[in-house]
């Protein structure tokens, strides 16, 4: 009874204060009221809704209108407990009364309902035609609050219908509007509709700034940290979908730090669900599956807690049906100590059920917990011993890598004495000399590369030097230096961008080797004779570098591997130069530690392009 008090007293509040300040009709006030402030109290009871409509709407709403939020109170009722025949009755029996009576604000308020319970039955077509009616009386009777929130529905319409043009048509009309009212909820509401709409789509660079803003918003506002945490968690998400796990663990880290403040098991779960999705992008599986198992193990135990709530909440009810029935069996005096001698003997044995039970749970619930506690410890043992293996690792391929670098300097020396004096040697002899120091080189580029991999793996999580440079004039010298090797194959590089300068924030050593590795790949696939293209574009926040050959198209199976360590394909340099399958796993790794998004497209009409995008400085 407390509570339904405390939530009465909300809703009047909010009653006063919306009248006072939004200047909105006495009904949608009430109406909004009832509905907000009841399903915000998730511990209240479930006939919450039913209770409010018996205190507010005889005493707030004339005897015209009373009926029709009074049949729209119980189709919301029965749309939360899943009735969907019982809820559009109720709906459309208040749309009937609206309309007897003109109400124009109610019956655009009802077709709303009535599109979001067609939307959850996915029959999309009919929601979108009820939005479109409560959007036309709302522009008619100028709701400027009433048609954001229909641009917002039909944003989310049309989402769940895949139509993401559509969908954020309507939420940038949403926005405006709400930004125009200075709705700061409304503004973050539909930052974060947005946002999930373009990770939806796969597009997290664009879903960044909305989640970014929300992050902005609250902070400039002086909302409680423990608010926070939710921005966090999507901006570190969104991060994940783009792969800078730089990024990614700054704001996971500070998503932790609230949760660990201010924990919640939603947030905790939320937490596990991204370390999940994130071992995934690895292609860590192992990891994945131990904080997926983490997860489904914490949720057992909420079940469990859910249930003890479920099954005290319930004897709750029970007491109160039989303090009522004492009451009425206390009128009659011959039965009155028989009647309660055995219901408190009945309530003694409720109570030792409910201990019995909340023991057993908790006794569970312990059990888990050290379970959990035995699968973190060896999480941490199996972590420090991949470590380990991982370090002796690379001192052996540094090792391997150094004594191969003794032999093959040995041999490049004396084959450098035998091609100092080749008088008396025939043609074939002279050839094998050459041959002698194709191998030589080929096989120090392959050490070379080979220690290069495993030292942009072992500088993990360092920081870079940035600075801004000139990308037009940095491929101008590149492209320089490969046009006398291009002739060796006869093979022609096409500059297409234009001389004006464009700057971007970059690390420049990592960007010149990047180009360097980018073009040298790309002259050796090439066919004999053929041209490579190399082109700069500016968009609005990035520029894009795009360096395309006229070689053969690679299989779609190998363009999985094509950027992972130690991965090769099965096409070999059209000259027959060597090749080490390293170069395009040192672009990447180069790339990822720049901020740089690399695409590859293969077809056989059109050979093999590769596409840079580089933030704007």
């Amino acid at each position: 009874m407390r509570k339904k008090t405390l939530v009465l007293f909300s809703i009047i509040l909010c009653l006063c204060c919306s009248i006072a300040f939004k200047g909105l009709s006495q009904d949608t006030v009430v109406m909004d009221s009832i509905y907000h402030v009841a399903i915000s109290y998730a511990d209240m009871d479930e006939d919450s809704m039913l209770y409010f409509d018996g205190i507010l709407t005889k005493n707030y709403f004339d005897e015209d209108n009373y009926p029709i939020y009074h049949y729209r109170i119980l189709g919301i009722y029965q749309d939360i407990h899943m009735a969907t025949d019982s809820a559009t009755y109720y709906f459309l029996k208040s749309i009937q009364i609206a309309e007897q009576h003109n109400n124009q604000d109610a019956l655009s308020a009802v077709y709303v309902d009535l599109g979001g319970l067609y939307i959850k039955n996915k029959a999309y077509s009919i929601a979108r035609d009820y939005f479109q009616k409560a959007l036309s009386i709302s522009q008619l009777i100028k709701n400027k609050t009433r048609i954001s929130s229909c641009y917002n529905n039909l944003g989310i319409l049309f989402r769940k219908q895949k139509m993401y043009d559509s969908a954020i048509a309507y939420y940038d009309k949403s926005l405006a509007i709400k930004q125009e009212l200075k709705s700061v909820n409304g503004i973050m509401n539909v930052n974060t509709n947005i946002g999930s709409l373009y990770v939806e789509k796969g597009m997290p660079e664009k879903a960044l700034p909305y989640f970014t803003a929300n992050l902005e918003i609250k902070i400039a506002n002086g909302i409680n940290r423990k608010q926070l945490f939710s921005d966090y968690a999507n901006i570190a998400s969104a991060y994940i979908r783009l792969k800078n796990y730089r990024m990614f663990k700054a704001y996971i880290d500070t998503a932790t730090q609230i949760n660990q403040a201010f924990p919640t098991s939603s947030n905790l779960l939320a937490l596990k669900n991204i370390w999940t999705g994130y071992y995934e992008e690895l292609e860590d599986y192992k990891h994945a599956f131990i904080h997926l198992r983490e997860q489904n193990i914490f949720q057992d135990s909420l079940m469990n807690y859910e249930a003890i709530n479920t099954t005290t909440k319930m004897m709750e009810k029970y007491s109160a049906n039989k303090r009522e029935m004492d009451n009425k069996l206390l009128v009659s005096a011959l039965n009155q100590q028989k009647l309660i001698q055995r219901y408190w003997i009945f309530a003694f044995s409720c109570l030792v059920l409910i201990l019995s039970i909340l023991i057993y749970f908790l006794f569970q619930r312990n059990k888990k917990n050290k379970m959990l506690q035995q699968l973190n410890q060896e999480i941490m043992t199996q972590h420090a011993m991949l470590e380990e293996l991982n370090e002796e690792k690379n001192a052996l391929i540094s090792i391997v890598s150094h004594d191969l670098s003794n032999p093959f300097a040995n041999i490049k020396l004396w084959n450098s004495v035998l091609a100092t004096n080749t008088e008396g040697l025939d043609e074939d002899q002279v050839k094998a000399i050459h041959r002698i120091a194709q191998g030589i080189e080929s096989g120090e580029t392959m050490i070379k590369q080979i220690l290069d991999v495993e030292k942009l793996y072992a500088k993990d999580g360092q920081a870079l030097t940035f600075e801004r440079i000139n990308i037009i004039g940095e491929l101008q010298k590149l492209i320089a230096e490969y046009t006398n090797k291009s002739t060796e194959k006869n093979t022609q590089i096409r500059s297409l961008f234009s001389v004006d300068p464009i700057f971007i924030s970059t690390n420049k050593t990592y960007f010149i080797r990047i180009i360097e590795n980018l073009l040298s790949n790309t002259f050796k696939y090439s066919m004999v004779g053929k041209q490579v293209f190399v082109n700069v574009k500016q968009e609005k926040n990035k520029v894009i570098l795009i360096l395309k050959d006229e070689g053969l198209e690679i299989a779609e199976e190998h363009l999985q591997m094509i950027f992972s360590k130690y991965g090769s394909i099965n096409h070999r340099p059209s000259a027959g130069e060597q090749s080490t399958a390293l170069s395009l796993s040192i672009v990447k790794r180069l790339a990822d530690e720049l901020g740089v998004i690399m695409e590859i497209k293969t077809s056989k009409e059109n050979g093999n392009t590769i596409v840079l995008f580089f933030p704007c400085e």
